[in-house]
């Protein structure tokens, strides 16, 4: 009877204490995949990396969920720091973590992208 209350509270206790170690799992991936564009010399069409460095704020936003609770200041500053960071791939006031907007995404090439993602990890 007392296991399912300790379960969920160690649940939630690793959820929030391990976040940072999933999102840089998730950065780590993203960069990784942009990564093997940069090596092979390879340019993606503008959409397709729009949406890539998109769906990677997006999933960002998502993991570090600036807005879970009205008390949670380690996750905003969280998201806060990490727009810092994207904005040099992202401009936010143009972008929505739920609507795809391809102006949101400014004009750069994969070299760019992965430098940011890169320096994210850092």
């Amino acid at each position: 009877v007392t296991l399912v209350p300790a379960l969920a509270m160690a649940t939630a206790t690793r959820r929030v204490s391990d976040f940072t170690k999933d999102l840089a799992d998730l950065v780590d991936s993203r960069c990784s995949t942009v990564q093997v564009f940069v090596e092979e010399q390879k340019v993606a069409p503008r959409q397709e990396l729009a949406k890539f460095v998109w769906s990677t704020s997006r999933k960002i936003y998502h993991h570090i969920n600036p807005h879970h609770s009205q008390h949670d200041e380690r996750r905003k500053r969280a998201w806060e720091d990490a727009k810092g960071m994207l904005k040099e791939v992202i401009d936010f006031e143009k972008w929505h973590p739920n609507a795809f907007c391809d102006e949101c995404v400014k004009s750069v090439l994969e070299p760019e992208v992965a430098d940011v993602f890169k320096n994210y990890l850092h």
